[in-house]
């Protein structure tokens, strides 16, 4: 697949390869924002709701300061409410996210998402 293929794609990244969460566990969904040479810049895709389904109230005072931009549930195919972080994570190798997720997004998203800060 071509490099410019990869924009607007949600892959799956482990934390280790994310610059700045290498010390949490787990992974992220990330939506690929650009590519540049062999790394790409990448925004994370969090969750709105914690594993008993309440909202997180930090969250919120995210989504008030604009470092997060929800995703209306029927535009992704997730389980619960998601957003998108607008902190772009830099530098990652395009070689470390594995695009085999199973996770769609409308194409509206993917237009206007890459064209933000």
């Amino acid at each position: 697949m071509k490099k410019n293929n990869l924009i607007g794609k949600i892959g799956y990244a482990l934390n280790i390869n994310l610059p700045g969460l290498e010390n949490k566990p787990g992974g992220h969904y990330v939506f690929i924002k650009n590519i540049k040479d062999d790394k790409c810049s990448v925004y994370t895709i969090v969750s709105l709701k914690d594993s008993k389904g309440e909202f997180i109230r930090k969250k919120f005072n995210e989504l008030e300061k604009g470092l997060l931009v929800p995703i209306a549930r029927e535009d992704i195919n997730l389980p619960r409410y998601s957003a998108f972080d607008m902190r772009t994570i830099e530098n990652v190798d395009i070689k470390n996210i594995s695009l085999n997720c199973s996770i769609r997004l409308k194409n509206k998203h993917k237009f206007y998402m890459r064209d933000l800060r």
